[in-house]
């Protein structure tokens, strides 16, 4: 977004100060943020402010492009691809490895 985004860090430090119990929930979009080194730092951040340590990989969808035809909008994120099975198991297995817990809710 080209917005510096610290001051949504720090808010996430502050709720794990208060020791809430809270799940990282990370939207994944293939060829944006599905970076090895993205996920090993998003990993990390959420062992080091999050007692909880534990995050949640929402992968990109598409299921919103019919509602965009049926308003007669442009799809803005038509460009967008769904991550394989295979790259978020691996990505899975990058933040597992920084100890933190991936929990699945679907």
């Amino acid at each position: 977004t080209g917005v510096d985004n610290g001051r949504i860090l720090e808010n996430i430090r502050r709720v794990g100060r208060l020791g809430v119990e809270t799940v990282a929930r990370v939207p994944l979009i293939s060829g944006v943020n599905d970076d090895d080194e993205n996920i090993r730092r998003t990993a990390a951040f959420v062992r080091e402010a999050l007692p909880s340590r534990k995050m949640e990989l929402l992968p990109y969808h598409d299921f919103g492009r019919v509602k965009y035809v049926m308003l007669g909008m442009e799809n803005l994120w038509h460009s967008f691809s769904t991550p394989s099975p295979e790259r978020i198991a691996a990505l899975e297995a990058l933040i597992a490895a920084e100890g933190v817990e991936v929990v699945h809710y679907r």
